[in-house]
Formats: structure tokens, sequence, C-alpha cells
């Protein structure tokens, strides 16, 4: 029996607008309302667990919410339009071709729409995988320098102090700020200080030599974990070869400049400290060495009972 030939069927205009597709989300009651919520949740679903792993703000997260929900909701009316008002025509054809071997003539507009369809879901989907990453990685990185900011530095920091307990491991935190940057900045402008700040961050990593975390808490201050057998002495190594490498000047549009910093460096071994006490820690340590005269480090232990911290180097 030869199959008979499909009618071509005139297909529902597309529609873009996001508010006439979110109307249809609340008030349909037909299938193409319940595809467009059901794509609206699924949209939504992932950018909610994702801003609250990544501690968004209230406005990245609306943002974030915005773009997914008119991604979904145009998807939904593409997919909606098109391929719903050809779905039973779609199950009797393929029920056909099953019962019968027979193969069945498809209207190559259907073709044209599918791959129209195709397209434009793809580029959707692309561009809301974009604006999430490029949300992502704002909420937790610098935009300035592109290190961790604080909110991935203390996570980090968490999990690296969790994994030394775990592992009876020693563990460090250094916390070091520019001498004097607030006079460098006031004199220079913010547009150098900037700059300086940039290209100090780069000289901090090259003494870092990538192996540790490194981020820029805000302004001037930055903080670096030491996850190693040796935490201590490879903190003070770190913290020496930096002092080292700020005697070279920095080059900042036509002036050359010259810093140093103050480093205060925590360690910890075995006692159950949180991020933010071992950071508070590194940052009494900071101060003890700027009370010292700057230019210099100093080591405290984290792990020990306040009254009986001493100051190590």
């Amino acid at each position: 029996m030869a199959a008979k030939p499909l009618r071509s069927v005139t297909s529902v205009p597309v529609s873009f607008s996001v508010g006439q597709a979110l109307l249809g989300a609340v008030l349909g009651r037909d299938l193409s309302g319940v595809v467009t919520r059901a794509m609206l949740l699924a949209a939504a679903i992932p950018v909610v667990v994702v801003a609250l792993a990544a501690r968004f703000t209230v406005a990245q997260t609306v943002l974030a919410l915005t773009v997914a929900l008119a991604a979904g909701a145009t998807m939904a009316r593409l997919v909606a339009s098109v391929a719903i008002g050809r779905l039973k025509t779609a199950v009797a054809a393929s029920l056909h071709v099953a019962e019968t071997g027979n193969t069945i003539a498809v209207p190559s507009s259907w073709l044209a729409e599918a791959n129209g369809v195709s397209s434009a879901v793809n580029g959707i989907v692309s561009r809301f995988g974009e604006t999430t990453r490029r949300l992502q990685r704002q909420a937790l990185h610098d935009s300035l320098t592109g290190l961790p900011n604080r909110e991935q530095f203390l996570g980090r920091l968490t999990r690296a102090l969790r994994n030394s307990r775990h592992h009876a491991g020693p563990l460090a935190v250094m916390f070091l700020d520019v001498d004097d940057f607030k006079l460098l900045n006031d004199t220079m402008g913010h547009g150098a200080g900037d700059a300086f700040l940039l290209a100090f961050s780069q000289r901090l990593h090259s003494a870092v030599r990538g192996r540790h975390t490194i981020a820029r808490l805000g302004g001037d201050e930055f903080a670096i974990i030491i996850e190693s057998a040796a935490a201590e002495s490879e903190a003070r190594a770190i913290a020496e070869h930096l002092q080292q490498a700020l005697h070279r000047p920095f080059s900042i549009g036509e002036k050359q400049v010259r810093v140093t910093a103050s480093i205060g460096i925590a360690v910890t071994g075995t006692r159950n400290v949180t991020a933010t006490e071992i950071l508070r820690v590194a940052d009494v340590g900071l101060y003890q060495a700027k009370d010292r005269g700057k230019a210099r480090y100093a080591v405290l232990r984290a792990d020990a009972p306040l009254a009986q911290r001493r100051l190590a180097s």
C-alpha cells in the first residue's frame, strides 16, 4: 500500500516576544503553555543553583534569571509553534513507517523549519551559557587583576583547612599589602594606582610561581594559601622572594615607582580553626610587621590559644 503524501501544514508564526511568552506561561492552558512553563522552570533551576553556590549578589542573580527566563521562553515558543502543531502527524507517520516499511515524503519546508529552530535554540543556549559563565567569573574573580576575590578565597581556604585537618598536615596563610599605597594612589591618581596594582599582582604571581592560591581581597590587600608539608618554610621563602622582587621599580606611565610590602603569615597544624580566624591572625601579623618598620614579614601561630600566640619572626 503506497503511502499518501502528507498535506502541507501552515505553521504558526513564531513570536520572540519575551513578554508574550511569559504571559502565556502564566495564563496558557494549552500544550504551548505547558511547554513554556516546563522550559522556564528548566532554565531557572540551574541558575538558582549556580547563584547560591557562587553567592551571587542580588543584582547578578536577577540578571542571570532574566537571561535564563528569556532564553527559556523563546525556546518554548519556537518549539511549541513548530513541533507541537505537527506532533500527531509525526506520530502517525512514524507508526505508518514502522508498520509498512514504506517511506514518506517529507516536505522540504519542514526540514528548513527544523534547521531554523535548531539554529535558534543552539544560539540561545550558547548565549545563555556564555552569560552564566561570565556572571560566575565576575562573582568569584577580581575584575582588575583576574585573581580570585575574597569570596572565592574564603571558599578555597575553608576546603584547604578541611583537607589539612583530614591529613593532619600544616597550612599557612599569607596576608600582605603595599606599604603607603594610599599615598601613591592619591599622588599619581586612581588610574595609575590600578595600573600599579595589576603590575604588582603579576609580580606577586611570579614570586609564588603558580604553586598556591593567590587572591586579591580588595584595595591593595592580597592573600596566599600555602598547602604543603613545609607550609611555614615555603611561606617564609615566598615572602623573602617577594621582598627581593620588589627591589626592582615598577614602570607606571613615564614614572618609575618603588614600593615595599608588609606581610603577615599565619601557620596552623591540626587545630580546628576557621577560614575567617586564620585570616584574622595573618592580618594581625601584617600589622605587627608594619609596626616593626614595614618591608618585612611576621609569622604567628594560628593554632595556639590567643594568649600563647607569639611573634615567630
